[in-house]
C-alpha cells in the first residue's frame, strides 16, 4: 500500500498483476485492497492480445509481472498500452531485476514503511476488476465492490463450511474470480489456514499434497 502511494496511485486506479501463484500476488492484492485501488488479476498463460484487451479496458496505470512474463509477453506491447505507467518486476530466484522502464518490487517494497493507514473506505467502493473470458467478442470487464467481502466471507462459510482449524486449498488460478474471491479474500476473512501451490497441475503431486497437508477443504475444477 506504501508502494502504490509512494508511486502516486490514488484511489480508484487500476492495478494488473500477470503471475503465477507466488507470494507477491497475493501482497499485491491485500495492499492495493488496503489504498482502495483497484485489484485486477490477469490469467499467466494469458497471451500478448488478451493482455493488451483486458489491460485497454481497465485503463491499468500499474502491472505487476515477473521479470520473464514481462520480457515475453509485456515489452512487446509496452508502447500500446498509453496508460501504463508503472510496471513493477519480480525477479526469478529472489534476484532483484534491471530491466530498463521497470522497477524491482522488492527494491521498493525494502524500502517502504511497513506502517500504513487505511483511509475511509465505501462499501460501494470499487475493489475488485475481473474480465469475462473473452469467447464470445471482445472481454467485459466486471466490478466487486468492497462490500462484497460480506457476500465472499459468508458463502466461504456456509457454502464451503469453513471452520477454524481447517486446512482450505483453492487449485483456481488467481487470474479467475475464483482464484480471488475463494482463493484470497474469503479464507482469510474466515481465518483459516490456506495452502498455496505455485505448480502447475500433476495428479501424484496433488495427491501428496492433499495428503501431506492434511487439506479438509479443497476446491477445484471439475
Amino acid at each position: 500500500a506504501n508502494v502504490l502511494a509512494g508511486l502516486g496511485i490514488v484511489k480508484g486506479d487500476r492495478l494488473f498483476v500477470l503471475a503465477g501463484r507466488i507470494p507477491e500476488l497475493y501482497l499485491t492484492a491485500l495492499g492495493t485492497l488496503k489504498h482502495r485501488a483497484v485489484f485486477s488479476p490477469l490469467f499467466s498463460a494469458f497471451g500478448p492480445e488478451p493482455i493488451h484487451a483486458r489491460m485497454s479496458i481497465g485503463a491499468g496505470k500499474v502491472l505487476v509481472t515477473t521479470e520473464a512474463l514481462y520480457n515475453r509477453k509485456i515489452a512487446p506491447i509496452r508502447e500500446t498500452l498509453p496508460d501504463l505507467k508503472h510496471v513493477l518486476l519480480v525477479g526469478g530466484g529472489g534476484v532483484k531485476t534491471d530491466v530498463p522502464g521497470t522497477l524491482d518490487f522488492w527494491s521498493l517494497m525494502d524500502r517502504a514503511s511497513g506502517r500504513y493507514e487505511i483511509a475511509p473506505t465505501d462499501p460501494e467502493d470499487p475493489a475488485l476488476l475481473h474480465f469475462t473470458s473473452g469467447t464470445t467478442g471482445r472481454p467485459k470487464g466486471a466490478i466487486h465492490v468492497h462490500g462484497a467481502v460480506v457476500a465472499h466471507h459468508i458463502t466461504g462459510r456456509y457454502a464451503l463450511d469453513f471452520h477454524k482449524h481447517d486446512i482450505f486449498w483453492c487449485t483456481a488460478d488467481p487470474g479467475w474470480v475464483t482464484g480471488t474471491s475463494y482463493g484470497i479474500l474469503s479464507p482469510l476473512t474466515n481465518g483459516i489456514t490456506s495452502i498455496i501451490d505455485e505448480a502447475d497441475f500433476d495428479a501424484e503431486r496433488w495427491y501428496r499434497i492433499l495428503q501431506d497437508e492434511r487439506a479438509s477443504v479443497w476446491y477445484t475444477a471439475p
